[in-house]
């Protein structure tokens, strides 16, 4: 008996002990395995990113693992907090080690206990029985079994095990040995901390703005993180430890999901040009969580599986799925089609929300929906008989309920208006209506020759009536798409849009299906005109890249041309402080000039004057039209001998 007491000790202080934890393998850990052992990196990852801990210089890689262990494991990854009450168990008292942890897996949903009110914390755990635990807490989705069929011991596994084992073989989580999964072999923690480094490669655990280029998944379990610019070939997982904080998305792109499982009411936020999939939304922690695109990101596929508190869900999105109980509120919002699933569904559609389809599953029963005014719904389709609408005067198409009266369509002879026009990316445009629109055809990709993108040119034109800069159609962008989104519908053209000044025509008077809201009413034929800007303004800001006594090269951060533009020095000792005037083709625009001075600049810093022609024909100009102004400069001046020594140096 007392060895046995000793045993659990041991194990106890061994693998749990917050107080002695350590971090990385230069601890010298007395069973740690040599580098080229299959183990060593997961270990050495796990170690240093907290999930295993050691004591006395032990980490006991082949121990086997048991569910308090695990539930341990997997709290740190996911950096949970919240706790459930297990205080109704009969097996845990809270003067073990492991009853937080517990308490926190089962808040998590990675553990269940079973219907005697027992949590078996001391239980060793089957490696099927792990491969369910991992695959609940990714929301990894229901996938095709047949991915089991190359290992030979498939038949050994559970009927309850077979769909999360397929999971993470088709993701490339678990790979087996000599051809077998061993599934009802207990899992040793070398074995569940490898299958861990093959989900989890890297964690930001600190709170800050990172610009990151990563294969492989993601884990951040702190609030307050910024990605910027980053590319992330994997999924983005938000961990239960960023709670209630914020986590932004600035020009991110996502190769696969994003899983928020933390994140608050003050955002997961998708921003400037983020390209993301799918979205998993399963925040099992207390707190509202909201989801705002904006600045052209968009997001295709929502899917919210679980929550305590409000989901809210604000920007663009093409397909939302709804699969819990937990109320979901749409505001602010263009989206396509909204599918709801689940029994109990509560749905709100608040702001200037626009929704093409709202569809209630059969299983979606007592269920409700509530439109506030300012949105707009334009179709919903109920497929079982209690469903409650509120705050909709449409026809419903209910193919579940028997003898209800839909109200009487409103009348609508107004059509719809177009409002904007703006670039959400470099290949991309967004056109924005005062209602929802569509093209005829009930398809969410319209028919591209509604529309028409040109780039604009700037001429100097003079005839006998007027004299002034006037536009030129340059180019039409070859429209690969034209993709609807409620009231507003994004262009994805085959090439990236040049900055200057652009022009849309939307409803050619040739086309057969043109835009038009859903009573009918067609937009008139319309065209817009606007400057796209990368940076800044629209004005050529003028800096001095180089200068030496022969030469002066300056840069323009907007394209110029120009036929008679002059560059002059301020010393009066030179005979002549007149560069050559420089000449540009016409039609072309350049963002460098260099200037030529026949008589030698003095070295040392000098004044340039930039001096425009007094020619209107011959004034300088930019992409925009804009006439570049008279300037004055300072250059520091090189020698050129010493410029041309420093390229050799270089």
């Amino acid at each position: 008996m007392r060895s046995k007491i000793i045993s659990f000790i041991l194990v106890f202080m061994l693998l749990f002990s917050s107080a002695t934890s350590v971090y990385g393998l230069d601890n010298n850990f007395t069973d740690i395995p040599y580098e080229d052992h299959w183990s060593y990196n997961a270990l050495k990852s796990a170690v240093d990113n907290g999930l295993l801990m050691g004591f006395n210089n032990i980490i006991d890689p082949e121990g086997k693992a048991t569910r308090a262990q695990i539930a341990a494991v997997i709290n740190r990854a996911f950096g949970a907090t919240d706790t459930a009450d297990i205080s109704g168990f009969a097996d845990v008292s809270e003067k073990d080690w492991y009853y937080t942890d517990m308490s926190k897996a089962l808040n998590m949903g990675a553990i269940l206990g079973s219907t005697d009110k027992m949590l078996l914390p001391l239980k060793n755990v089957t490696r099927q029985e792990a491969f369910c635990i991992i695959a609940h807490v990714l929301k990894l989705r229901r996938t095709n079994i047949e991915a089991l069929s190359k290992f030979s011991d498939k038949d050994d596994i559970a009927e309850w095990a077979k769909e999360a084992s397929a999971a993470l073989v088709e993701n490339n989580y678990i790979f087996g040995f000599n051809g077998r999964l061993n599934p009802n072999g207990e899992i040793t923690r070398a074995e569940f901390a490898q299958i861990m480094y093959n989900i989890i490669k890297t964690y930001i655990t600190i709170a800050g703005v990172y610009t990151l280029s990563i294969e492989g998944n993601v884990m951040i379990n702190c609030p307050n993180v910024t990605l910027k610019d980053c590319i992330i070939n994997g999924d983005l997982i938000i961990g239960d430890g960023v709670g209630n904080g914020e986590i932004t998305l600035d020009n991110t792109k996502i190769e696969g999901r994003l899983l928020a499982r933390g994140g608050g009411q003050n955002t997961v936020l998708i921003k400037n040009n983020s390209t993301i999939g799918n979205v998993v939304i399963s925040k099992t922690s207390s707190g509202a969580i909201r989801i705002k695109t904006e600045d052209g990101a968009r997001v295709e596929y929502v899917y919210i599986d679980d929550g305590k508190d409000d989901v809210i869900l604000e920007g663009l999105f093409n397909q939302i799925t709804v699969e819990t109980d937990t109320p979901v509120v749409i505001k602010n919002a263009n989206v396509n089609i909204v599918n709801v699933k689940a029994e109990g569904a509560d749905i709100s559609v608040e702001g200037k929300t626009s929704i093409t389809t709202i569809d209630f599953d059969k299983a979606a029963l007592d269920s409700k929906i509530i439109v506030s005014d300012g949105s707009h719904v334009n179709d919903i389709q109920i497929n079982n008989p209690r469903v409650e609408v509120i705050g909709w005067n449409k026809p419903i198409v209910n193919t579940g309920s028997s003898g209800s009266q839909p109200p009487s369509e409103v009348e609508d002879n107004i059509a719809p208006k177009y409002k904007g026009c703006e670039v959400t990316g470099e290949k991309t445009l967004s056109i924005s209506f005062s209602e929802p629109v569509f093209d005829g055809t009930n398809n969410n990709f319209l028919n591209t020759e509604n529309f028409r993108v040109v780039y604009l040119e700037p001429k100097y034109v003079e005839d006998l009536s007027s004299a002034g800069i006037e536009f030129f159609e340059k180019k039409t962008y070859t429209i690969q798409s034209a993709e609807l989104f409620g009231d507003t519908i994004i262009l994805t053209l085959t090439e990236s849009l040049s900055e200057g000044r652009l022009k849309v025509y939307v409803n050619s008077p040739i086309t057969e299906n043109p835009v038009q809201d859903y009573a009918g009413n067609v937009l008139s034929p319309c065209e817009v005109t606007f400057n796209y800007v990368i940076k800044g303004d629209t004005s050529s800001q003028v800096t001095v890249e180089k200068a030496d006594e022969d030469m002066v090269t300056l840069v323009f951060s907007k394209p110029v041309t120009a036929t008679d533009l002059k560059l002059f020095h301020t010393d009066s000792n030179v005979e002549a402080n007149m560069s050559t005037p420089v000449s540009i083709s016409k039609g072309t625009f350049v963002s460098k000039i260099s200037f030529e001075f026949p008589n030698k600049i003095p070295k040392g810093t000098t004044d340039l004057f930039l001096v425009n022609s007094s020619d209107p024909g011959s004034k300088a100009f930019n992409i925009y039209g804009e006439y570049v102004p008279d300037l004055t400069l300072v250059a520091d001046v090189e020698p050129e001998k010493t410029r041309h020594m420093l390229q050799i140096l270089i």
